[in-house]
This record gives structure tokens, sequence and C-alpha cells, in this order.
């Protein structure tokens, strides 16, 4: 039951959570949540725990007694059903992957402790899901329903709902038995040794990845579901080179000792085939890889002209994306997945670089006519990341002279350039007084520092002023301010992330009513459009983008944008939901509507930052939350910028 869940989510945490995190981790009101503590609250007392409610602060589980808490944790563990949609449907999906027999209603109903009416509406979006995979629901009178389609397609579903990893997700009895007797490190060792053997280049969550399928692969052959000899026509068999061949001839023959079963030829090649999709090698073929450089190249230069970086100089990320491609394209020929288990993380620290994978994916598509999933973009957005990393360290390195004023106490003078050292390494520091800094002396530096202000009209040189002690936070905001990318020297007028807010873009919405999010999203870029910060095809591409991959971010904050950065003029709407909708499972408490030109991948950046900043400090996302004006929002949000 949801109340379960949450016990477990705070025995996990092992912290105080707000009311709001607990909110949009499970999709409930606060009403509701208030209720499921206080029944857990009565288990408590006979259960070894309590939750303790602390002011301004929000619910901590305090365990009295350790036994009892892990003895209810373990009496409820098979028995979780999670409440939240999106889980109950994966959940239905993977009772029907466990199984080729046909499932009834009600059999759904008792595993998830749900009704006949929930499950059968949740059957639409089953279907839909499954479809995704080639996959279909066959419903038959009297015997239930049952997934039908392709041995290939079954496992590609099998592998994608088991990596979700849901909180309670269900598995039966028969799959359980098999995962305990699996000798899944007895595999890993055959499987490294083989990689080494073969010379191959295989990152640690493309092995698991690997893992997983030959564990899937090993249930579905328990369960006599075999990839059928004529089904390996639809595989380029020439793209799997020897050495593949060889590992996964070794691990068949392991597997078939295990399960005394013969495994026929075409396993033994789509287990290649995977192998091939995520491993990469260095003999690729002179030709291939100079064709594959090329279109490389070639995708930099157009990325360059769109965002204004400077990909095509950058040999190093050539290389890596040239390394990456190799094994992605095996992927895409041979319909394979590789799961990205920091997609999130990635796309929530480095939503500006993910819009340029979201382009670079659309020239992957013009060249090779397929389309990359959100995962596969997550790997290629890590790539562009260090790029952008790299350049920043050259930015910095690039001040190789600095001058230093200040008003008076040598000895935090003294301090202060220490601590620019380690900022600045190898940079050649002098020290001035104010009284004697001379405006002429300037041109001879690189950047000019300064703990009070400057009084010059013209400064030559950039310029930045800093307190007279620097903290960390100091030194994190000189390193933003210098690290423009793409690059640009300091400029005394350059736009600031809350310069792009605006009263008319800001909204309060209090609707308890069925909401429509895509709807709501694209009304709100039409009214960008409206006011003129937008071109016309603004809200369209707003909803594009939304169709590619989901915008809304954890803890209840979404960032929806356009698929290209067509802004007029640099905006960002705001919403605040004072009664949190609800969208594909997801909590949107408050969403921010990004509108930038391109190379205003900074300012994209600063947004990230802030957003971070609210899904870490849910107390400042609290007091967002609580604002009932454009200006009590600017407030809160400055705090947090000039913090």
């Amino acid at each position: 039951m949801r109340r379960d869940l949450i016990l477990q989510y705070l025995y996990q945490k092992g912290k105080t959570l707000t009311s709001y995190e607990l909110e949009s981790e499970f999709a409930i009101s606060n009403r509701t949540l208030r209720n499921e503590l206080k029944e857990l609250n009565v288990i408590g007392e006979k259960s070894g725990f309590v939750i303790q409610k602390k002011r301004g602060e929000g619910y901590l589980l305090h365990v009295e007694n350790q036994e009892m808490v892990q003895s209810y944790l373990e009496e409820i563990k098979g028995a979780l059903a999670p409440d939240l949609p999106r889980v109950r449907v994966i959940n239905i999906i993977m009772l029907l992957l466990q199984t080729t027999e046909f499932q009834t209603i009600d059999m759904f109903a008792d595993s998830l402790l749900i009704s006949r009416s929930t499950v059968l509406s949740d059957m639409v979006d089953v279907e839909r899901q499954v479809r995704l995979f080639d996959l279909k629901v066959e419903a038959k009178s009297r015997y239930g329903v049952r997934l039908l389609g392709d041995e290939t397609n079954f496992r590609r579903a099998f592998s994608y709902f088991l990596s979700q990893k849901e909180t309670g997700l269900l598995k039966k009895s028969n799959y359980l038995n098999f995962e305990k007797a699996f000798p899944f490190e007895e595999i890993r060792a055959v499987l490294s040794e083989e990689v080494q053997i073969n010379h191959l280049k295989v990152s640690y969550f493309a092995l698991e990845n690997i893992l997983v399928h030959i564990q899937i692969l090993s249930f579905r052959v328990t369960q006599h579901n075999f990839i059928l000899p004529n089904q390996e026509k639809k595989l380029d068999v020439s793209l799997i080179k020897p050495s593949y061949m060889n590992i996964a001839k070794r691990i068949c023959e392991v597997l078939s000792e295990l399960y005394h079963v013969v495994l026929p030829e075409s396993e033994m090649i789509y287990l290649a085939a995977h192998i091939s999709g995520k491993s990469s090698v260095d003999d690729i073929e002179e030709q291939e890889k100079n064709d594959l450089e090329q279109k490389l190249k070639n995708c930099f230069k157009k990325l360059d002209q769109t965002f204004l970086t400077q990909f095509t100089g950058d040999q190093q990320l050539l290389d890596m994306l040239l390394m990456h491609m190799y094994p992605l394209l095996r992927r895409i020929y041979f319909n394979l997945k590789l799961t990205n288990p920091l997609i999130d993380d990635v796309y929530s620290r480095y939503s500006d670089v993910f819009m340029i994978a979201l382009k670079f994916s659309e020239m992957i598509k013009e060249i090779w006519g397929f389309e990359l999933s959100s995962d596969e973009m997550g790997y290629i957005t890590m790539h562009f990341a260090a790029h952008m990393e790299r350049e920043k360290q050259k930015q910095l390195s690039s001040y190789k002279k600095i001058l230093l004023s200040y008003g008076s106490g040598a000895g935090s003078a003294d301090l202060l350039k220490m601590k620019l050292e380690t900022l600045f390494q190898g940079a050649t520091i002098n020290v001035v007084l104010y009284s004697e800094l001379q405006s002429g002396r300037l041109e001879e530096y690189d950047l000019l520092v300064s703990s009070h202000p400057i009084r010059f009209d013209n400064i030559s040189i950039p310029y930045i002023q800093v307190p007279p002690i620097l903290t960390e936070t100091d030194i994190q905001r000189i390193c933003r301010t210098l690290t423009r990318y793409p690059a640009s020297r300091v400029k005394e007028n350059a736009p600031t992330l809350l310069s792009l807010f605006h009263s008319e873009m800001f909204y309060i919405e209090d609707t308890r009513e069925a909401f429509d999010y895509k709807a709501y999203i694209k009304e709100k870029a039409k009214r960008v459009v409206e006011l003129g910060f937008a071109t016309l095809d603004f809200p369209d591409l707003v909803a594009e983008r939304e169709e590619k991959i989901s915008t809304i971010l954890q803890n209840g904050i979404a960032v929806p944008h356009a698929l290209k950065m067509v802004a007029i003029q640099d905006s960002i709407s705001v919403v605040i939901f004072k009664n949190p909708i609800t969208y594909d499972g997801k909590v949107v408490q408050i969403l921010f509507l990004i509108n930038l030109r391109a190379g205003d991948l900074f300012l994209h950046k600063e947004l990230s930052r802030l957003v971070l900043h609210l899904m870490e400090h849910p107390e400042a996302k609290q007091r967002i939350l609580k604002s009932t004006n454009f200006n009590d929002f600017q407030y809160e949000v400055s705090k947090i910028l000039f913090c």
C-alpha cells in the first residue's frame, strides 16, 4: 500500500523530508499525506517507529526498535503495491512479461491491491507502452490478457522495464526463484575475462547492460522461449566481428551447461549483436573511421553555427565521440537499447548541453535515418559537457597576468591573493594599493580584481569586484562570471538570469480541475509570442520538444523549452501551481518556460544552477511556492543567484 511505500521511502532517505518532497514523490495532496502518516504512526506503535513532525522542517522517521522495524519492512516487502499510476502500469507490464499465460483482471487487482476499474483504466496505458516495443495485448473473454510479439521484442521490453527499478516492482515467484539462483557474479567474471581476451573496451554501465541481457536471455530460455532461427535474418551479421561471436559462444556454452538446454545459433548471434552494440574496439577499419569522422566534423560545424560553440576545433571531443558512435550505430542497426541510470541527473545538471544533444540527434536521424532514445542522448550530452568544462578551464588559464587592487590591510590582500592563485593556477598576480592604482597601467594585464569599487570611467580590460575576504561561494561566482560559454570576455551590461523574468510572464495557478499539461505549456508559449519575445513557431517547437522527452524534472520542477533557440528577446515565463498538477505520473509545482537566443547557453546554464538549487534545497523551493506576487518571486530568486 502507499503508506508502506512512504515508510520505506522515509527509512531509505534517513533524514527530515518536507511535505512538499513527499507530496511530489507520491503525487498526492497534503491532506492525503497527513492521513497516510497518521495511519503509519498507529502501525508504528506496534512496529517500533514513529514519524515525527518537525516544525518548519518536515517529517523524520524515528526508529525506536531497529529489530521490529526491520521485521515490519520485511513483512511488507513482497506486498508493496504503489498507487502511482505510472508504477501501476509498469507493474502490470512486468507481470505480463514474466509469463506466456493469460492473466485475469482480478489477478492484477489482487496483486496491486486496487480495484478492477482501476486496472481496466490502466490497461489503456499498458497497451500504449507495449506498442513502443512492437508488442500487443491480446484479450480473450473468460481467460484474461497476455502479450504477443517476437521474442526479441519481449526481451527489449523486459530489459527496459526491469531497469526502471521502481519501488515495489512486482515479480512473480518463478522469476524471483530464478533471480535468486542466477550466478550473476560468475557470469560477470566470465564476461569480463572474455572482454579482456578479445581486446574490447566496455564501460561499467555497458557491461551491466550486457549482464542484464544475459540474465533475461537465461530466464526466457528456462521458460522455453527462444529466438527463432529465421529472426536472425533481421540482423546484418556481417557487422558482427569474430571477437563478439567468440564471447557470445563462450557465454552460451556456460548457460547451456547451467540450464541443461541447447541454445540455437540464433541466440548466440543476438547475444553477439548486444555485445557489439555495447563495446568499442581500437581497430576500426580505416574507410569506416574516415567516413564517420567526416560526418561528425560536419555535425560539429552545424552545431557551432547554431549555438556559437567551438566543437570543431576540439580533437579530444572528436576522438571520444568517434569511439562512442561506433557501438552506438550498431545498437541502432540491431535495434538494441543501452539504458542510462544517470539520465535524470544529466538532464537536470546539463539541460543547456542536452539541447545541443537534441540537435545532434536530429542530425543523426538525417544522416542515418535513426532516432536516438533519451538514454542515448544522455551519453552524448556527457561528451559535449566534458568539452564545455575543458573550454572553461581554457578561459580561466587565458588570464595570465592579473592585477589585484586592495583598499587597506596587507594581510587580507595576501590572503585574497592566495585564494585567487588556487583559481588562476600559473597566473602572475600583482598586488597594488587602491590609492596607487593608475588607469594607464591596466593595459599590461588580462584581468583586474578589486576589493573596492573602481572609479575609472573606461576600463579596457575585464574587471570583477570581490569582497575583502573570499568564501568558496565567491570563488564559484568568479568562476561562473569569467567562464561564459560560448567564450566571451566579461561585459558590464551582459544580461543576467534575473533580468529574464518579467511580471507579464509570471503566473500563479490555483486550479483543482483536470489539467492538460501539454496544451497549457503551448498556450503559455503563445503568450510569449504575443508579447513579442519569440518567433511565431515557438509554441510548436515547445510542443515538439515535449513530445521527444519530458521536461518535467525531479522534485516538482518543469523546464519546457523549444527544440530550437528562436528567441527575439531572451525571457523565462514562470508558473507557480498552488495545487500541484500531475502529468504522466510526475508532479509539477514550479514551471520555467525557457525562451533563449542562440549563443545564450550561459544563461541556460545559470537557470540549471537555479533549478538544481531548488531541487536540492526544499526550503528554498517552499519559499518560492509561497510567493504571492512577482516581487516576492524575484526577491527569493535573487537570494539564490547572488548568494
